[in-house]
């Protein structure tokens, strides 16, 4: 390659990487991505958009909490990961969003999750501007289950309106029918 076609490629990957927004919308592409590129572009990337997704299993059977508990690649084990090899290959990264997706029980989930924001904030120095999106907390056990249970009740009362609603259609209609041809019903 000629002197002046690689300082163009030089140029043009730059601009690439510098102007270009990267936006990881599964837990394991920053890792597959980082992996395959090479550090000196990994280094120029200054604004990225995560979309991670946590399983929290707090709601499963106790013998599957033991064999599994948080499985990769939705628990916060692989969140830290993510976070610390973005502030190690990324290091001039200035904007950064974070998109995380629940549903998360735990408050200890939570407190892991923002240690490891904070932490990343701090050993972001170019880091310029960050927003993340925390999912709301899954309810408890026992709001989940007033909240079915209530939901029942409204079901089975729509349905009990519906079905007198039903009968009182059929029974207009078969008024309208008598008041309109007389008689009790239809004569063939």
């Amino acid at each position: 390659m000629e002197e002046s076609d690689y300082s163009s490629y030089v140029e043009v990957v730059k601009q690439l990487y510098q102007a270009s927004t990267f936006v990881c919308l599964h837990n394991t592409v920053l890792d597959d991505f980082c992996s395959t590129t090479f550090p000196t572009h990994l280094s120029l990337i200054c604004s990225l958009h995560i979309h991670f997704q946590f399983r929290e299993l707090d709601h499963a059977p106790v013998s599957y909490k033991k064999i599994f508990e948080f499985p990769a690649p939705w628990d916060e084990r692989t969140f830290q990961h993510i976070t610390e090899m973005m502030c190690h290959q990324l290091p001039n990264l200035r904007t950064l969003s974070v998109f995380l997706q629940g549903p998360l029980k735990s408050l200890s989930a939570y407190a892991k999750i923002t240690y490891s924001l904070m932490k990343a904030t701090q050993e972001l120095e170019s880091l310029d501007f960050m927003t993340v999106r925390l999912p709301q907390p899954a309810p408890d056990r026992t709001v989940a289950e007033a909240w079915l249970e209530r939901t029942r009740a409204n079901w089975q009362k729509f349905e009990t309106q519906k079905r007198h609603l039903s009968h009182n259609t059929t029974a207009c209609a078969s008024r309208m029918h008598r008041a309109r041809y007389g008689g009790s019903g239809y004569r063939g």
